[in-house]
């Protein structure tokens, strides 16, 4: 019984950081929006055309934000490692990226060759 307790308890804790931060995710990608409408960008007119109607789609209400973060990629020896601006953190994500270690930091090349491929949006879903 206590082992739900807990899980139920944590769960809450994942609702209640999300709920308390949607609305500033989705100011984050209404930011975007509109410094993708300023910003004077090397893409095809249509590239651009399409990414700010998905964003427009997300943000009437046919998307849950769940989490927000950025950051750069380090170039090491055996890979990249991740560089998190943890002041970025929105939702989830300020639960999911407390304490990590150096390993868990650690990126493959292939993930970094990805990671660095010139890409106007990236969206992960989970």
């Amino acid at each position: 019984l206590r082992a739900l307790e807990k899980a139920i308890l944590e769960v809450l804790g994942e609702v209640r950081v999300t709920v308390a931060d949607f609305e500033p995710m989705k100011a984050k990608a209404r930011e975007l929006l509109t410094w993708l409408g300023k910003a004077k960008l090397k893409v095809p007119a249509e590239e651009l055309k399409e990414v700010r109607s998905y964003l427009e789609w997300l943000l009437d209400n046919h998307f849950t934000f769940l989490g927000y973060e950025e950051f750069s990629v380090a170039d090491e020896a055996d890979g990249g490692r991740m560089v998190y601006d943890e002041k970025s953190f929105l939702g989830l994500t300020r639960l999911l990226r407390a304490g990590l270690s150096k390993d868990d930091l650690h990126i493959e090349d292939y993930a970094v060759a990805y990671l660095r491929e010139p890409v106007l949006l990236s969206f992960a879903k989970a």
